[in-house]
């Protein structure tokens, strides 16, 4: 698993021992990794960290709830754009909602 840019202190209490920290590309193939999204550039780091994505992996992208600037659909976009496939949304606390995307089927 690998955190990048989500400096959520909670979040990262919670992972503390189970995390790759790093700012930048992992050294591994992984399960899971949570990317930290303030602003539409920031999305564009989803496409280099699929590549470190398992098979059956997942990225989290976690953005900020409510922002003009940093839209669910910009969100969206730039995962489908990475040629990964939307699974599911969740509230990741009471300012932030996560993203998960995936390798499609056909692709792994």
């Amino acid at each position: 698993m690998a955190v990048v840019d989500l400096d959520d202190g909670e979040f990262r209490t919670l992972l503390e021992e189970r995390v790759q920290r790093t700012a930048t590309a992992p050294q591994q193939e992984l399960d899971l990794i949570f990317l930290g999204a303030e602003s539409t550039r920031d999305l564009g780091r989803i496409e280099p960290l699929a590549q470190y994505l398992r098979p059956n992996g997942h990225i989290w992208v976690v953005a900020p709830k409510g922002r003009q600037d940093l839209r669910e659909i910009d969100v969206l976009q730039a995962g489908r754009a990475a040629g990964l496939k939307d699974t599911k949304v969740a509230s990741f606390s009471g300012t932030h909602t996560a993203h998960r995307f995936t390798i499609p089927l056909e692709r792994r």
